[in-house]
């Protein structure tokens, strides 16, 4: 295991000698004593996604940036968040975070909001409210450049000694690391939702409905839950997954000890930063092979299949009627190139927007979510649709997941994941529905995006 000894030493020292005179008093006079602030400090390089595998911590967040469109001079940026100060699961509690990231821009907070809050979230997600976000008591903040732990405490703590010892007990728990199972228990049993003739007939039943009404496009999903013989720790699903992916967003959040979200997805729904923002469109699948040859013409398929252009375009034109809603005009990075991933090639166009003012996290998440590449089009009626033919709650599947901060913000779109949850693990895959698709090869379609994760369960549709 990582020798964390030194490390820990240095952050607990440093916080016990924390007094005002370390901070900006013009700045800290604005701050009430149960607001929050943090300080830096630089450590050795470190692989935070090790850390994961270690860490004890609940809450527990990880975030690192998908590697194909990091800024080439600090490479992607990757977060760990340990413990929380506080935790917001409701919607109406975007004002309190907003208000936190404005009074003290380098605090970040790390969490998810639920797929559709209009559906009752039961089962497996019963614990799930509108919303997880939560202010981290400490940040690991990593890019090429370098590695920083951000401590982010209570002004409080600045005065009163026994609210420091009392933050400081609990920080020394949060940086408690220690090894982990490696390996998955057994395998007893595997389940798919919904069966395949119950797919059969919600694709027909989404065909219907474009013949007879606006419908544009509805996304569809189902999972496989893979029953194992006792409790599936987060370390060994999440170490393969890192092993495995090299160019997609990488994503977890442990909610408890038998808990936890994990997402490689692809798919940027936004980032703020520097008064630019930075939207995808991605829509349009076809599988990879690895024959190159092969390879060729299914990316060839995929560019000039009128079926997977035109559910591509759904996507784009709806984020760019969004975008001009908040009267901002975007203009295209790049447009309907192919983006090819270790199991699956996309078609995929990237949108760019200068920012006259700075936009609010919650006002972009409620404006793009869910884009047409997640529910359908139009937006509404095609919600509808889902909570009518889809047999459980989403939960986090699909949903907005990233970090809020005065800086910046960014926030992926949470497919191609899997719940773990006692001893079951749930692995969710979607697909498009537009006129003229085909109940067997959505089927396939859905079963090649939960590869990422059954290849590594060794349960792979392949």
């Amino acid at each position: 295991m990582l020798d964390f000894v030194d490390i820990k030493a240095t952050i607990l020292k440093k916080v016990s000698s924390l007094c005002e005179a370390d901070f900006d008093a013009e700045v800290l006079k604005k701050i009430k004593a149960n607001e929050y602030i943090s300080f830096d400090l630089k450590i050795m390089d470190l692989e935070l996604s090790q850390l994961v595998s270690y860490a004890t911590s609940a809450p527990l967040g990880y975030f690192k940036e998908r590697t194909f469109d990091a800024q080439l001079d600090k490479g992607p940026k990757e977060l760990l968040c340990l413990g929380e100060n506080v935790r917001f699961e409701r919607k109406t509690d975007y004002n309190k975070i907003l208000d936190i990231t404005e009074k003290w821009p380098d605090i970040h907070i790390f969490g998810a909001q639920n797929f559709d809050n209009e559906k009752i979230n039961e089962s497996e997600w019963k614990f799930l409210s509108e919303c997880f976000f939560f202010v981290p008591k400490i940040c690991f903040i990593k890019n090429k450049l370098e590695t920083i732990v951000r401590i982010q405490l209570p002004k409080k703590c600045l005065k009163d000694q026994r609210e420091k010892a009392k933050f400081s007990f609990s920080l020394e728990k949060c940086l408690n690391f220690k090894s982990m199972t490696r390996t998955l228990p057994q395998t007893f049993e595997k389940n798919e939702t919904p069966e395949q003739n119950s797919w059969d007939n919600m694709i027909r039943t989404c065909v219907s409905s474009f013949e007879h009404n606006q419908l544009n496009k509805v996304v569809l999903s189902r999972k496989n839950i893979i029953h194992y013989s006792d409790d599936v720790e987060l370390a060994p699903v999440f170490s393969s997954l890192v092993e495995s992916q090299k160019q997609a967003y990488i994503m977890a959040l442990r909610f408890s000890d038998n808990c936890s979200f994990i997402s490689v997805t692809p798919e940027r729904l936004f980032k703020m930063s520097n008064n630019c923002l930075e939207i995808d469109s991605l829509a349009g699948t076809r599988r990879r092979s690895t024959n190159e040859i092969e390879d060729k013409l299914l990316e060839n398929d995929l560019k000039s299949s009128f079926k997977e252009i035109q559910e591509h375009r759904f996507v784009t034109n709806s984020i760019c009627e969004r975008l001009n809603s908040l009267g901002i005009n975007p203009t295209f990075l790049f447009k309907e190139q192919v983006l090819k991933l270790k199991f699956v090639q996309h078609l995929h166009t990237k949108l760019s927007a200068p920012l006259s003012k700075k936009e609010n996290f919650a006002v972009l998440i409620n404006t793009f979510h869910p884009t047409p590449a997640v529910g359908g089009e139009p937006k509404k009626e095609a919600m509808a649709l889902i909570r009518k033919l889809e047999p459980y709650s989403r939960g986090l599947y699909a949903g907005p997941m990233g970090y809020i901060s005065g800086e910046a913000s960014e926030f992926a779109v949470a497919i191609r994941s899997a719940l773990l949850e006692g001893e079951r693990i749930h692995i969710y895959g979607g697909a498009g529905i537009v006129m003229g698709s085909d109940p067997k090869s959505e089927w396939e379609e859905t079963g090649v995006k939960m590869d990422n994760f059954l290849t590594i369960l060794g349960n792979s549709n392949a």
